[in-house]
């Protein structure tokens, strides 16, 4: 491929990963917007539902065949429990917290997952990375503040959250490559209303509106479809050359905080979110571990 073509391809690819990016953010923004009508159980059983439906939807129009044994595999089983609770005390954290704010602190996530296969599997990094590593972790101090105040509920739900996606990252690796994507997310979706059912049992139900179930909906579709142009992103070129346009969903959901809610974020949130960025950036082309002498 050609210098101009394989810029092209990269080109395609960042603008795909940014919509993907922006799609995730406008889930978050709807998830905002329906938490405040109903509890945060009910809406999690809802999505959980509708999501499942729409997986189904997929894994039949894609015609690809049951793998039942795979499904109930210890690891895609223990992969759903923690990306159900991620996404439980992830909303948690959203209904309490600006989105700019909780948006920064997932964001730390892929790099704190390379920290994890270092301390688990073993894996070794470049110096770079650890300048990475570093200044990520400074970003995160700097937005929780955490030597000015003490760790209120839902802070450490929006931390509960990332640390869940850093073990749902470490589990994935041990998951079979013949179990298709689909049917992964298929158990990690379906798992996410029986997550919720004690949630649900402490806050109740209550009756929603059309415009409820719309936004319910949309958040089912942007997440499908932001999944779709994410894995076309990861196809169509290099994955260190368009990971660091993830970061692009921090300025996108302070963008989303200001437009919707006038959320302005504090000093130290505007510096721990450009250090997590710039820790992303720092480490862009070393995401993937050196292999093991």
């Amino acid at each position: 491929m050609s210098t101009a073509a394989a810029g092209a391809q990269t080109l395609r690819g960042a603008l795909l990963i940014c919509s993907a990016m922006t799609l995730f953010t406008l889930n978050d923004v709807m998830l905002k917007f329906a938490g405040a009508g109903m509890p945060i159980g009910q809406l999690m059983v809802l999505r959980g539902i509708v999501g499942g439906l729409m997986l189904l939807g997929i894994g039949w129009w894609s015609r690809e065949p049951w793998h039942w044994r795979g499904i109930l595999h210890p690891f895609v089983l223990i992969r759903a429990f923690c990306d159900a609770a991620a996404s439980l005390l992830f909303v948690h954290a959203l209904m309490v917290m600006p989105i700019a704010t909780v948006t920064a602190l997932i964001q730390s996530v892929p790099v704190l997952a390379t920290l994890a296969g270092v301390l688990v599997f073993r894996d070794l990094l470049p110096v770079r990375q650890w300048v990475a590593l570093a200044i990520c972790m400074i970003g995160v101090l700097a937005i929780t503040n955490i030597a000015a105040v003490s760790a209120d509920a839902s802070l450490l739900s929006a931390g509960g959250a990332a640390a869940m996606m850093v073990l749902r990252d470490l589990v994935t690796r041990g998951t079979a490559h013949t179990i298709p994507s689909t049917w992964i997310a298929l158990v990690s979706t379906l798992a996410l209303p029986l997550i919720s059912i004690p949630d649900l049992l402490g806050s109740g139900w209550v009756a929603i509106g059309g415009g409820d179930w719309l936004l319910i909906a949309g958040t089912g579709i942007c997440v499908c479809i932001g999944n779709l142009l994410l894995i076309s992103a990861m196809r169509m070129a290099s994955l260190g050359t368009i990971a660091p346009f993830r970061y692009s969903a921090v300025v996108i959901s302070i963008a989303f905080g200001y437009l919707f809610w006038r959320e302005v974020p504090a000093a130290n949130e505007v510096l721990g979110s450009a250090l997590i960025v710039l820790g992303g950036l720092i480490s862009g082309n070393l995401l993937r571990p050196a292999k093991r002498a």
